[in-house]
């Protein structure tokens, strides 16, 4: 972290254009933000006491902070991510991250496009990955790389994410 924060003071020294100025300042930030609640925090949401600064205020005009799909996208992620930390199995570990990562990806793609058709689609895109990573947990689980019950509560928490997901498909086609 220091080092990337050097680095990019230097590269900010070296350019000094207003844009590019504002846009390296706002990058200690983005690593300052509170990005993964503590264990145990499942489902709990987003920390709503912290204030946006750098590319998070960004975040709130683009309205990805209100969508309450999107928070709890993140936290699920954000424990897949943890959990898949303890595998052993370096493929299925990164195959449970990219799927996690692909779900929060995919809603926030889809709100940024232009129409509720590409929302959408980039959503029904989603709930695949979500659905990918809950197979990939339960044979992690399975063939003993992580214990059931260490499992259980974010199987839980990753079908919800999908029922909300497939819930607003519905309205968006509705």
């Amino acid at each position: 972290l220091a080092l990337a924060l050097a680095l990019a003071l230097a590269l900010a020294l070296a350019l000094r254009t207003a844009g590019v100025w504002l846009w390296l300042l706002s990058v200690p930030a983005v690593l300052a933000v509170n990005p993964a609640p503590s264990r145990g925090s499942l489902a709990l949401g987003v920390d709503s006491s912290a204030q946006p600064v750098g590319f998070a205020k960004e975040l709130q005009m683009t309205g990805l902070d209100r969508l309450e799909i999107y928070q709890r996208a993140r936290v699920t992620c954000a424990d897949a991510y943890r959990i898949a930390g303890s595998i052993g199995d370096r493929d299925l570990k990164d195959q449970i991250r990219r799927a996690a990562t692909s779900v929060v990806l995919n809603i926030a793609e889809g709100r940024g496009r232009g129409s509720d058709a590409d929302f959408a689609r980039c959503l029904a895109i989603a709930r695949g990955s979500n659905t990918e990573l809950t197979a990939q947990l339960t044979v992690a689980a399975d063939i003993g790389l992580i214990p059931m019950d260490q499992v259980q509560p974010l199987l839980a928490e990753i079908a919800r994410v999908g029922r909300m997901i497939s819930g607003l498909i519905r309205r968006l086609r509705g």
